[in-house]
């Protein structure tokens, strides 16, 4: 039973060491242009966020600025967010509040979008009590794209799904390297946007003009090869009993690990996952009785 509460105790404690989120070496750009680089910590760590802490040194003071400061946010090699007045698609998606409209419920708000993938077309996220929206923007001269989704109750008290986005893909990128058979499946969800949105950037663009936004790079899944080499070797000594010293010849062991990493969905990414199940080669010494 004490082993048992080891082990767990040691799987929570790593658990809660992965998960930790403190400041992060980043910078953001004022309403002036102007970048101002230092360390930030979000406030809210689940959702797209409205304000962050900022210190310009680890020393530093810490400051509280909000949306309406700044105009981008940029978390180095990990997440980039941008401010924007759109469209935000408020309806529920829990099944028990699901109203028999099947047209989405649409307030325009000033929100930080995380961008996913850079490049002609961009693709943006944006994620708020449950709330799950989907934006691209081709070039900068154009505005941002609400991608349309909403599940609403049929006249039959069944499920009803409004999937307007595959319309505006399929207006989009039809015919223009994208089979539209892989648009009419597209599920609203992350990964496959990144897919398909990174797969038409790279058909229409070269190579060093394709982007994807520092904030997809992790992957949810990383498995790594751990080889090891272990030398072992053991003296005992009993002071009053010589007979029983005992020694072990140095032995030269092998071992392979395989370290699993599973990056949980929510935290920003942040929280993650390990497994390492390990091989050792058995050690068998010779035995010497000393005298």
């Amino acid at each position: 039973m004490r082993k048992i509460v080891l082990i767990i105790s040691i799987l929570l404690f790593n658990v809660v060491c992965l998960g930790q989120i403190s400041f992060e070496e980043a910078y953001y750009i004022t309403n002036q242009g102007e970048r101002i680089s230092g360390y930030i910590e979000f406030t809210n760590k689940s959702n797209n966020p409205e304000n962050f802490k900022f210190k310009p040194s680890k020393s530093s003071s810490e400051q509280i600025l909000s949306i309406d400061d700044v105009s981008e946010v940029v978390i180095r090699n990990r997440a980039k967010y941008i401010r924007a007045i759109v469209p935000v698609n408020i309806s529920s998606i829990q099944v028990n509040n699901l109203v028999a409209d099947r047209r989405p419920n649409l307030v325009e708000k000033k929100i930080f979008l995380y961008s996913l993938v850079e490049g002609r077309v961009s693709l943006f996220q944006y994620l708020n009590e449950g709330i799950r929206n989907y934006y691209i923007k081709e070039g900068s001269d154009r505005d941002f794209e609400l991608l349309i989704y909403k599940k609403f109750r049929n006249s039959n008290n069944s499920v009803g799904e409004n999937k307007r986005y595959q319309q505006q893909l399929l207006d989009r990128f039809s015919g223009n390297c994208i089979d539209p058979t892989s648009i009419t499946k597209l599920q609203y969800r992350q990964s496959p946007f990144v897919k398909i949105i990174t797969a038409y950037n790279n058909c229409n663009k070269n190579p060093e003009e394709i982007s994807e936004s520092s904030g997809e790079t992790r992957k949810s899944f990383q498995l790594n090869i751990r080889p090891r080499v272990n030398y072992n070797s053991v003296s005992v000594s009993n002071n009053d009993y010589n007979a029983y010293d005992v020694e072990l010849d140095e032995k030269v062991g092998f071992g392979l690990g395989l370290e699993a990493e599973f990056i949980l969905p929510f935290f920003q990414n942040k929280w993650s996952l390990v497994l390492e199940p390990t091989f050792y080669q058995k050690y068998e010494p010779n035995m010497e009785l000393l005298h």
